[in-house]
């Protein structure tokens, strides 16, 4: 069984003159109990400023750590950078980092960028904004301009890396530590960080993003024929 599009979620938020528009696509396969979601957002105000995310993606396997990525573009002051940051969260396999961080460096030989192998290689950046267990494993790059095709390039080191963690024995992965960060705390940070940027965020806009992207969707609970199915 492939991925199935399992639901579309979308939320506009105006909050003085800033505009907040992102698009959340849930992607399932039973079958390896895998859940993806895709978002595409962008939060911009009138004076030019924008954050936009291209494709980023969260990936929940059972058995494996949760997967995450960050693809954006910032533009602040007319001038654009190109950030990207992925996440191999809550892991607990040594081999499971190992895999990840070997494939990573293998697809991109001659990148700059930087990995999160040890405390002394992640930057500090990282460091505050993350707690240690989203931090474990992932790497980091960042670039000035606008480039689209070192977005690609790392979404697919990224992604790549990830399959091969899957082809490895599974290994006990707790996220519920993860998805309260991610909508309690991580929805927060965020909103202080639009701010500084002089876009305004409401921090439950952001935790109604955050929530839709970690928890899990309760759509077991129909059946195939519309019903609740109470038995």
């Amino acid at each position: 069984m492939a991925l199935e599009c399992a639901g579309t979620y979308s939320i506009t938020s105006t909050c003085g003159d800033t505009v907040a528009e992102q698009t959340i696509k849930e992607y399932r396969d039973e079958e390896k109990q895998m859940t993806k979601n895709i978002i595409e957002k962008e939060t911009r105000n009138k004076s030019g400023t924008s954050v936009k995310l291209i494709g980023s993606t969260f990936t929940f396997t059972e058995g494996y750590p949760p997967f995450l990525f960050d693809a954006v573009l910032l533009t602040l002051n007319e001038k654009k950078t190109t950030l990207f940051n992925a996440f191999l969260c809550s892991v607990t396999s040594r081999g499971h980092m190992d895999i990840f961080n070997e494939a990573v460096e293998k697809s991109l030989d001659g990148v700059a960028f930087s990995s999160f192998r040890d405390d002394e290689s992640t930057p500090d950046f990282i460091k505050k904004a993350f707690p240690e267990f989203m931090r474990r494993c992932g790497f980091t790059a960042q670039k000035e301009g606008e480039h689209i095709d070192f977005l690609e390039k790392l979404k697919e080191a990224a992604a790549g890396a990830y399959e091969k963690v899957m082809s490895a024995p599974p290994s006990p992965c707790p996220v519920d530590e993860l998805r309260s960060f991610m909508t309690d705390e991580l929805s927060q940070n965020e909103h202080m960080l639009f701010a500084k940027l002089g876009l305004s965020v409401p921090t439950k806009c952001q935790k109604a993003m955050f929530t839709l992207m970690a928890e899990e969707t309760d759509v077991k609970e129909v059946s195939s024929c519309g019903t609740l199915d109470l038995e």
